[in-house]
C-alpha cells in the first residue's frame, strides 16, 4: 500500500476529519517507533510545505546544530503568492481549519502513545518549531505559530481530563483513609496511590511542554509586527483558557488579552475580546479575573467608541457580563448610555440595548403615559421604550434632557 503524506491528508476535503486524521497519525506514531530520523525528517517537510515551502529536506538539515540558519535558507523557496493558511483559493478554502485540527489530533495521539517522555520532541520537534515561530520568513513563522499554539490547545484538553480524574482519585483515596481500620482496603489504597502518581507525572511532562511553547511562542507572537500572527496567538490563548481554566485563567495569561485590547490591528482587539467573552461567560472564573478587571475595565468603557462596528458590538457584550458579577459604577453607566445619542445606528442600539439591561429592565417605568412592567421587552428589543430612544428623537422621549428621569438617575415612579 502507497503510504499517503501528511500534506495531502490535511489538504484533501473529503479526508480530513478527526477519524481519519487519527488512522494516519497512528500508522505515523508506529513509524517512529521503528525509524524515528525518517518520521521526525516528513513531519517538519510537512510543517514546511504548509507554509508553501518547495523541497526537500535533509536529515542533516534536521540534525543541524543552528536551525535557525537552515531556516533562514529554507525561506528561499517558499512560494510566490499567499502561503496555505492565508490564501483563499479553493485548493486551501479549508486548510487552516483542517491544519488546526489535524495538529490537535496529533497532540491526543502523542499522550496516548506515552511519547511525553520520548526525546524526539524536546530534542528535535520542538526546537524546530520554535525556530520557525521565530523566521523572519511569514509563511514559516505564521504557519509555525498556528501549529505550536494548536498542539498547546490539544495538551490543554488532555491535562483538564487528567486533572480531573487526579482530584476524583484523590477524593476516593481520603475516603478510603476515613474508613475505619477493619474496613480499609490496602490494595485498593495502593491501586489509588499508584493511579494518582503516574497521572500526575504525565501532567508534569505534559506542563513542561506546555510552559516551553508559551514561552516562546505565545510571549513574542503575541507581540508580533504581523497582525495575522498577533491574531492566530490571542485567537488561541483564548482556546487554551477554555479548555483548561485552572491553569489559563490567571493574570500571566490574561494580560495577553488586556494588551491585546489596545492593539492597532481591528482583527486582534475582536479576538482578545472574542476570547474573553468565553471566559467571562464560565462564572467559575469570576474570582480569577478581579485583577484584569480593575486594570483593563476602562479600555473596555473605550472600545465602544471603537471605529470597527464589530469591536464594537464585542465590547457591549462583554460589558452586559460583565455587569452579572461586577456591577459597573454609575459614572461608567452613564458614559457608555450616553451612546445611545450618537449617529451610529449600531453603536446607538448597542448602547440602549446596554441601558435597557443596566437601568430598566428590573424597573417599572412609563414612558409616553404607558406603564410597562419590569420584563415586558426583550434585551435590546427595538419595541422597547429604548428603542423608541434610539430611532427617535432623544429630546421628544425626554430621555436624558428634559424628561422624567435621566441617564444618571433611576426612573421616578
Amino acid at each position: 500500500r502507497a503510504k499517503v503524506k501528511l500534506m495531502d491528508v490535511v489538504m484533501n476535503e473529503k479526508a480530513a476529519t478527526g477519524e481519519n486524521f487519527e488512522l494516519v497519525l497512528s500508522g505515523w506514531f508506529d513509524q517512529l517507533e521503528q525509524s524515528g530520523d525518517s518520521a521526525v525528517l516528513e513531519f517538519i517537510e510537512f510543517i514546511l510545505e504548509s507554509s508553501a515551502w518547495k523541497g526537500k529536506l535533509s536529515l542533516e538539515d534536521v540534525n543541524a546544530e543552528n536551525i535557525g540558519h537552515v531556516v533562514h535558507r529554507l525561506g528561499n523557496n517558499i512560494g510566490i503568492g499567499p502561503y496555505p493558511i492565508c490564501s483563499h483559493a479553493r485548493p486551501h478554502k479549508n486548510f487552516k481549519t483542517n491544519l488546526s485540527l489535524f495538529i490537535r489530533t496529533f497532540a491526543v495521539q502523542y499522550v496516548a502513545k506515552r511519547m511525553t517522555s520520548d526525546d524526539f520532541f524536546h530534542e528535535l520537534l520542538l526546537p524546530w518549531i520554535n525556530a520557525l515561530t521565530a523566521s523572519a520568513w511569514r509563511a514559516f513563522r505564521h504557519t509555525a505559530t498556528l501549529i505550536a499554539m494548536n498542539f498547546v490547545t490539544g495538551l490543554a484538553s488532555i491535562l483538564d481530563k487528567k486533572t480531573t480524574t487526579v482530584e476524583q482519585h484523590m477524593s476516593q483515596l481520603n475516603a478510603e483513609k476515613a474508613k475505619s481500620r477493619q474496613k480499609v482496603s490496602s490494595q485498593r489504597l495502593e491501586i489509588l496511590e499508584s493511579q494518582i502518581d503516574e497521572l500526575s507525572e504525565e501532567i508534569t511532562m505534559i506542563m513542561e511542554i506546555v510552559t516551553g511553547i508559551s514561552g516562546e511562542v505565545l510571549k513574542h507572537r503575541a507581540k508580533d509586527y504581523r497582525p495575522e500572527v498577533r491574531s492566530t496567538a490571542v485567537n488561541q490563548l483564548g482556546e487554551w483558557m477554555t479548555q483548561f481554566k485552572s491553569e489559563f485563567v490567571q493574570d500571566k495569561y490574561l494580560k495577553y488579552l488586556g494588551w491585546a485590547l489596545h492593539d492597532k490591528a481591528h482583527d486582534v482587539r475582536l479576538g482578545s475580546l472574542n476570547a474573553l467573552s468565553g471566559v467571562f461567560d464560565d462564572s467559575q472564573n469570576h474570582t480569577s479575573l478581579t485583577d484584569f478587571i480593575e486594570r483593563f475595565k476602562d479600555r473596555l468603557v473605550e472600545l465602544t467608541r471603537d471605529v470597527d462596528e464589530r469591536v464594537t458590538v464585542a465590547t457591549f457584550r462583554i460589558l452586559e457580563q460583565l455587569t452579572e458579577f461586577d456591577p459597573l459604577d454609575e459614572s461608567t453607566i452613564d458614559t457608555v448610555s450616553k451612546l445611545m445619542l450618537v449617529d451610529s445606528t449600531t453603536r446607538s442600539h448597542e448602547a440602549g440595548r446596554f441601558f435597557w439591561k443596566t437601568r430598566l429592565a428590573d424597573e417599572n417605568i412609563q414612558v409616553e403615559g404607558r406603564e410597562f412592567a419590569s420584563g415586558v421587552f426583550g434585551r435590546g428589543s427595538l419595541h422597547s421604550p429604548v428603542g423608541h430612544v434610539v430611532r427617535g428623537s432623544p429630546r421628544r422621549h425626554g430621555i436624558g434632557v428634559c424628561g422624567g428621569f435621566s441617564l444618571g438617575a433611576r426612573p421616578r415612579a
